[in-house]
């Protein structure tokens, strides 16, 4: 039986919920803990990094912005912050998050993908490859960074040969 006042409890078995995708749950989780402990910044966190893949953007930057006010230092949180804000309200919002994460942990595989994605966006495909490279050597099967080279490289030799033969 689960200890009605336990926020780590709660909290735990709203990401064990969210692993076994019953979303629902998760959150009723997540939203427990942050009662019984509103100042929790892995809890709001969490419930803002299941809300920013549930595509709930507002939401989830009101609960990321709550952990990293909770703690600045918060990585994973800094992250997901910066994937909502590309979403909502610009690429330059983002950027800062990704690079304020980086400062913290620049071998961080998750920050150096975040800034690959916001390079691919601004057209800096260089910048882009140069930053999907890093997180590889970070986390070398990462299959997110490596799908994004695959399709970058792709797209810029696609790019190059259109130009060459308009010429």
């Amino acid at each position: 039986k689960l200890n009605p006042r336990h926020a780590v409890a709660f909290n735990n078995l709203g990401t064990s919920f969210y692993k076994l995708g019953r979303y629902r749950d998760a959150k009723d989780c997540f939203v427990q803990a942050i009662r019984i402990k509103p100042d929790y910044p892995d809890a709001c966190n969490n419930l803002g990094s299941m809300l920013l893949l549930k595509g709930q953007y507002f939401d989830a930057e009101t609960f990321l912005r709550r952990a990293l006010k909770l703690n600045p230092r918060f990585v994973d949180a800094r992250i997901n912050l910066g994937l909502t804000l590309s979403f909502l309200s610009g690429l330059r919002d983002a950027k800062s998050h990704f690079e304020k994460a980086l400062k913290y942990e620049p071998r961080n595989a998750d920050a150096l993908f975040g800034m690959a994605l916001i390079a691919q966006m601004e057209g800096n495909f260089d910048q882009a490859d140069s930053m999907l490279n890093r997180a590889l050597q970070v986390h070398p099967r990462m299959p997110r960074a490596l799908a994004s080279q695959a399709g970058l490289r792709k797209m810029t030799s696609s790019d190059s040969a259109w130009l060459d033969s308009a010429e």
